[in-house]
């Protein structure tokens, strides 16, 4: 930001982001995940955590059929995280998981 500033081209430089780790703390899920631990393998799900802990945006990657997938999602949607707090305020938070790591 500092050399766009300095070379008047700041225009041309887009918005600072903040970037920070986290690791997503799952509180509930209303529903039960009905997939076997051997259909999990493999499997990767992408959702955005809200600043409430609620689920949206699930993509699914990986899965064999259609089924699974919409299983999955509905699963996921189902959940609620700890809200991601980011200098004393809660943040989305876009999370990639394997879908092994909620078989443990």
């Amino acid at each position: 930001m500092d050399i766009a500033t300095r070379c008047g081209k700041r225009d041309l430089v887009g918005s600072t982001t903040k970037t920070v780790e986290a690791e997503p703390v799952l509180k509930s899920c209303r529903q039960p995940m009905r997939i076997f631990s051997d259909q999990a393998r493999g499997l990767s799900a992408e959702f955005t955590i809200r600043e409430d802990g609620t689920v949206t945006a699930v993509v699914i990657k990986g899965a064999a059929t259609e089924d699974l997938a919409g299983s999955l999602r509905r699963f996921l949607e189902s959940c609620r995280f700890e809200p991601v707090m980011v200098d004393g305020r809660a943040r989305q938070l876009q999370a990639t998981i394997d879908v092994s790591d909620f078989m443990r």
